[in-house]
């Protein structure tokens, strides 16, 4: 299977882009010539990112974290590509997708707080009595937060 090369930054305008279009064009070529499979992801990308400026106001990263390294729904994006290369039917991918959904620790959410420093040693005091770190005693925190609002929006 031949895979064609996604974006860089998002942006199909760009110029690293714009050099991508020929480079993309004989990986097509190339596959029909070898009588490979081919996944898209170009193609795909660009729809993707079309499919989320209709609901995404501001311009930024949806399938990447920084404009290269892909994201949960860029890791999607190109697994259905695959797949979809593959020969797989549209139930078929819907049913990988949402498998996808449960993988554990495929997203993560941080907070940040700024505090005094009276409140950062009283959170060291804590941490201190529970045989913790800081850091360590505020994710369990944050966990059983997120965990308890998850539980009581499921009800």
């Amino acid at each position: 299977m031949i895979l064609t090369s996604t974006m860089i930054k998002e942006d199909q305008a760009t110029a690293e882009n714009q050099k991508l279009v020929a480079y993309n064009e004989s990986l097509r070529a190339l596959a029909v010539e070898k009588k490979c499979l081919l996944a898209d992801l170009n193609v795909d990308m660009q729809a993707a990112i079309a499919e989320a400026a209709k609901t995404r106001p501001a311009k930024g990263n949806y399938l990447t974290s920084d404009g290269v390294h892909m994201a949960f729904a860029g890791n999607v994006m190109m697994a259905t590509g695959v797949l979809k290369g593959f020969g797989l039917n549209p139930a078929e991918l819907t049913k990988s997708k949402n498998a996808w959904l449960d993988i554990p620790n495929s997203s993560n959410v941080a907070a940040k707080m700024g505090l005094t420093q009276r409140q950062m040693q009283q959170l060291e005091k804590l941490a201190a009595a529970r045989n913790t770190t800081v850091d360590k005693l505020i994710n369990e925190e944050f966990t059983t937060l997120v965990t308890g609002l998850l539980n009581s929006k499921a009800r």
